[in-house]
């Protein structure tokens, strides 16, 4: 209550929230969009990655092991003002917590909406409607701006696994009278950490082991493959 009008968004069809896809509904029913956009004062992300490994060949002549090769790598990746465009609970939550706005929460009467509003820069992306014809007298979001913006942050760590295994079967001797041969690689990765800071402030929220941006705690990729001559067959396996 006693925002800027810069922030609110007028109109006849605030009075409108008692309709939604079903038809009329008898209380009001906002929905919200993100209204995306480029940003002029957008600022390059930047990253620290640090990483190690090791690879390991086979060291035999044997034909069934020479070609046996091994790969293991360590990474972290840290990424600063990483690039993203805010949900509407970032907006939101950028606004009217403390934390970020520390004019929220000050007595009653000693700051006006406007000088609220004007703490941070989240509160100018918010827009609210009046519905009073739905019985709504306080506004509802209706929709929001979400320009892209240097965000908090993203951490990233974990290690990766590479193994490489083929055989000439005409190289071998119990069975050089087969054709072709076979190769196999399989690619792991153990990921121990990835999190992300939504905004600048912000902490990081861990997503190691869940389905957000396919952060799964383990993840195996198998090839087995078998060629002859110019023709080769495959089968490949995602776990």
């Amino acid at each position: 209550q006693g925002g800027p009008a810069s922030i609110m968004v007028p109109g006849a069809s605030a009075n409108n929230y008692q309709y939604n896809v079903f038809g009329p509904s008898p209380v009001p029913f906002p929905f919200v969009l993100g209204l995306n956009s480029g940003n002029p004062q957008l600022q390059s992300e930047t990253a620290r990655t640090v990483t190690g490994g090791v690879v390991l060949n086979s060291p035999f002549s044997n034909p069934y092991t020479q070609r046996l090769s091994l790969s293991v790598d360590w990474y972290q990746i840290q990424v600063n003002g990483a690039i993203g465009t805010p949900s509407f609970g970032q907006v939101y939550q950028e606004c009217l917590d403390a934390q970020y706005n520390n004019l929220i929460g000050s007595a009653p009467g000693s700051h006006t909406g406007a000088e609220l509003v004007a703490n941070n820069p989240y509160c100018a992306y918010i827009n609210r409607e009046y519905a009073p014809a739905a019985g709504d007298s306080f506004g509802a979001p209706r929709n929001y701006l979400s320009p892209y913006v240097n965000q908090g942050g993203i951490q990233s760590r974990g290690i990766d696994l590479d193994l490489d295994w083929g055989l000439r079967f005409a190289d071998t001797q119990l069975l050089s009278s087969v054709p072709g041969a076979i190769t196999v690689n399989i690619v792991a990765n153990y990921l121990d950490r990835y999190a992300v800071s939504p905004f600048q402030g912000a902490p990081y929220i861990n997503y190691t082991g869940t389905v957000f941006n396919n952060s799964y705690r383990d993840h195996v990729l198998s090839t087995f493959g078998y060629s002859v001559g110019p023709v080769s067959a495959g089968f490949r396996w995602s776990h």
